[in-house]
């Protein structure tokens, strides 16, 4: 149907006075021919196109079209016949109905004409559960209940299918019935006709007389309550598909369905939905139905697969357009119409191909792997999370549109933004972060899962792999609360770490394209993936952030050695280079070509010398004061770091609360005796890229040790230094720590709390540990940074640890590559405003 404003409106309608003259309804349009009326503005309100053109509509925002969805009232099931080998075998049902991967499947044959059945109760009725879930089986594990159950295999089942579901939803049928081909389960359709449907509703027989085994149906709501979806439809005595329950044989005969002749649990369920029908106060009947949902979801009889979604195309002159999951589907009377809003600029077409060099090699894009800082410049151009750095390096909400803090930081509610798709079309909700955050938590190759941790119920998935994110709620599809164990103020920052990121709910392999089901929100998305090797992505014509991205495809390469690096740009093989080291910056800022292309910026990372004040010789302050006084840290990052660091006056990089800025102690040297030379031998733990990229400056600081009567002894550096520090004992380490999330937190408490940090062996201290926590349950900003100097205060007091300097972030960019700006945050290069002229 296609509504067009064009004639007369009842001015004396009783209920409210209509915002246009007229509503002209057509109808018999084919697809394409509503596709093309909106387009030309000949039609207002499109309903009916094909999902293609949907798909093309809501990715196309040029064209000034609006794509409404709103899923209807309606239920799409399986339901299992009350009699035969599946109607007393729950066993089997469960084996059945679990192997089912109802979500996956829903979204890979429908798309955007479905949403997947959390419960037999759509969105928007009362009892809905939004982030309600039905347990998933394997084979195997449907194998053995198959087993258990005693049916013999391969077997025959006989299935009344209505005709919607072997036409526009044909699809899900066949996905459906290939699972269980899987298990040798074979599956004959005997209903053809709509006429044929009908009548096996109210006899579960074909029309040879043989008993019908299962049901494939479809419920439209008669009336928006929950009891139009539990009692009207399964009550075994009074519902349409009673002749479908158990005991309905005993009906039939003429007892009434009486306790003896009837299941137990179909006993349970007519109780429950009398009660539940009966109940007048909301919030109980809340309850009610939703302790049937659980009824239903045990019995194993009903399955839900999903609901329709209305969607409907709006042109750009109408207004207040209302969906609705009932009958009238649409709100004509709140219908206005206006002048279509200015068309902006000419769409920009988006141009040309980045390539960029990574030094690392990746070897998956699942963001929960995330480790290193070079990751972190790949994954947010596929995968985005919920907060994110804006160009001051402080939190703000990126796929949550807000974030509302409760209970003093124990508690936030998010609000996602309804205008974020995947790149398969599907759409961000609640349930995929919920997803996201519980596989984070679950996997123990993660290594930052701990960036949850603070996260209730969290505790028992990263110790056993199993159990509910209980402090995780879905309110709706669009809105999440996450409560803590105990406050955390700088929580959302944690969220934008890119382990964070939010994939699609049930997405577990990582392994193929964006066709393949590896899909993020981000704005490209992936064609190709070599691990190791290369990378390659495309534009994502639907992305959310309006004219973003403005490149049409984006290639990362990996395994470059800097030198490979600079000639590679000379050569325009590359669009951008970043990570040099000092020989190859100075070499290119001398290249007239690419001189006026060097950008810098201070990154948020900081490179120390932590000192062991817990055992070894430096449990002695008055040494760890002498050692520190031997090192002119000034000298030294001038002469051997040049561009790329400036001397650190803390531990907490410039921009961030904590900050000392130009103060730094006059440290004056405990007064000591002659010390034996015993307590002068030092073992030294040096990180990789102090080796790599500083060689110089370790070089000078360990002579400068060396000179002032140490003895130092460095430790290769091992690719699990979290372990050798926990078993081996050293006494200095030259370390960095880039920051997780642009917040003092993230050096801090992660580095220096005797429990919680990887440095509290190191240098636990019970005074900084307070002034940590201190400033984790802090709101005020005021309050945090005070906090936070104290800390640097009680480090360079008790000689526990040495800022070195900060890195400065060098990159060079191709002449012919546009829109470059750098930000001052962890991942400073937004690779979605760039384009190749």
């Amino acid at each position: 149907v296609v509504e067009r404003h064009a004639g007369p409106h009842h001015e004396g309608h009783w209920r409210t006075t209509p915002r246009v003259d007229a509503i002209e309804f057509r109808g018999g349009l084919p697809p394409a021919a509503l596709a093309q009326g909106v387009r030309d503005g000949a039609l207002d309100l499109a309903h009916g196109l094909e999902p293609a053109a949907l798909e093309e509509i809501a990715r196309d925002r040029h064209l000034g079209l609006t794509l409404l969805e709103s899923p209807r009232r309606s239920l799409y099931f399986l339901l299992f016949a009350g009699q035969g080998a599946l109607g007393t075998s729950r066993g089997a049902r469960r084996a059945l109905g679990g192997v089912l991967r109802v979500h996956d499947l829903v979204h890979a044959t429908l798309g955007r004409l479905a949403q997947p059945a959390t419960g037999v109760l759509p969105p928007g009725v009362l009892g809905h559960e939004p982030g309600g879930r039905r347990t998933s089986l394997s084979r195997e594990e449907a194998e053995a209940l198959l087993l258990a159950s005693g049916l013999r295999r391969p077997l025959h089942l006989r299935a009344a299918v209505h005709p919607v579901l072997q036409d526009r939803y044909a699809g899900v049928t066949g996905a459906l019935l290939h699972a269980w081909a899987e298990l040798d389960i074979e599956v004959e359709v005997v209903t053809g006709t709509l006429e044929q449907y009908q009548q096996a509703l109210h006899e579960p027989v074909d029309s040879s007389g043989a008993r019908l085994d299962l049901l494939l149906g479809r419920w439209i709501a008669n009336y928006d309550d929950p009891d139009s979806f539990t009692g009207a439809l399964f009550h075994s005595r009074a519902g349409y598909f009673r002749a479908w329950m158990p005991g309905a044989a005993a009906v039939a005969a003429g007892d009434g369905g009486s306790s003896d002749a009837r299941t137990t649990t179909g006993a349970l369920l007519d109780e429950a939905m009398e009660r539940a029908r009966a109940e007048g106060e909301p919030a109980s009947r809340e309850r009610l139905y939703r302790r049937l949902e659980g009824l239903l979801a045990e019995d194993a009889r009903v399955v839900p697969l999903f609901h329709d979604l209305d969607s409907r195309v709006a042109g750009p002159r109408l207004r207040n357009v209302v969906l609705r999951g009932t009958l009238p589907y649409v709100g004509y009377a709140e219908l206005a119409v206006g002048e279509p809003p200015a068309r902006s600029q000419q769409r920009r077409e988006r141009r040309g191909a980045l390539r960029i060099p990574i030094s690392g090699r990746l070897q998956s894009v699942d963001p929960g792997q995330t480790i290193f800082t070079w990751q972190g410049d790949v994954i947010p151009t596929v995968f985005e999370t919920l907060t994110r750095e804006n160009e001051a390096a402080q939190i703000a909400p990126f796929l949550a549109a807000r974030v509302e803090a409760s209970d003093q930081g124990r508690r936030f509610r998010f609000r996602l933004r309804e205008d974020v798709r995947f790149h398969d079309g599907r759409p961000l909700t609640a349930r995929d972060v919920r997803w996201s955050f519980i596989r984070l938590l679950r996997n123990p190759a993660n290594e930052n899962r701990w960036l949850l941790s603070p996260i209730r119920g969290a505790r028992q998935l990263l110790e056993e792999g199993q159990g509910e994110l209980l402090g995780c709620r879905v309110e709706s599809d669009h809105e999440l609360v996450v409560e803590l164990e105990e406050a955390v103020s700088v929580f959302p920052a944690l969220l934008a770490h890119p382990s964070a990121s939010i994939v699609p709910e049930g997405l577990e392999s990582f392994d193929g394209s964006w066709t393949d089901g590896v899909v993020g929100t981000g704005p490209f998305r992936i064609t190709h993936f070599a691990p190791g090797a290369r990378l390659e992505l495309e534009a994502n014509p639907g992305y959310w952030r309006p004219g973003l991205p403005r490149s049409q495809r984006l290639v990362f390469t990996f395994g470059w050695s800097p030198g490979e690096m600079a000639a590679a740009l000379r050569g325009g093989e590359l669009s951008l280079v970043t990570g040099l080291p000092l020989a190859e910056v100075e070499e290119l800022r001398r290249d007239p070509h690419l001189s006026s292309q060097h950008h810098e910026i201070p990154t948020l990372s900081t490179y120390y010398l932590v000192l062991n004040a817990h055992q070894g010789p430096l449990a002695d302050e008055a040494l760890r004061h002498e050692l520190i006084s031997a090192l002119d840290v000034d000298g030294l990052v001038q002469r051997h770091i040049g561009r790329l660091g400036v001397t650190a006056r803390g531990l907490v990089p410039p921009g961030l609360l904590g900050y000392r800025g130009q103060w730094r102690p006059a440290l004056t040297p405990a007064p000591r005796g002659n010390p034996s030379r015993g307590d002068r031998e030092l073992t030294v733990l040096v990180q990789t890229a102090y080796g790599e990229l500083y060689a110089e400056l370790t070089s000078a600081l360990l002579a400068a040790l060396t000179a002032r009567g140490f003895t130092v002894k460095t430790v290769e550096l091992r690719s699990n230094y979290r372990e050798l520090l926990a078993t081996t004992r050293v006494d200095l380490f030259l370390a960095r720590w880039v920051a997780d999330y642009p917040d003092a937190d993230t050096f801090l408490y992660h580095l220096l709390h005797s429990d919680a940090g990887l440095l509290g062996h190191f240098l636990g201290d019970p005074e900084i540990d307070r002034l940590i926590e201190q400033g984790r349950r802090e709101a005020s900003p005021e309050v945090r940074h005070d906090l936070y100097l104290a800390v640097e205060r009680r480090l360079s007091e008790r000689a526990l640890l040495l800022p070195l300097f900060h890195e400065q972030g060098h990159c060079f960019v191709r002449p012919e590559v546009r829109g470059f700006s750098r930000r001052f945050a962890s991942v400073d290069i937004d690779l979605a405003l760039l384009w190749v002229e």
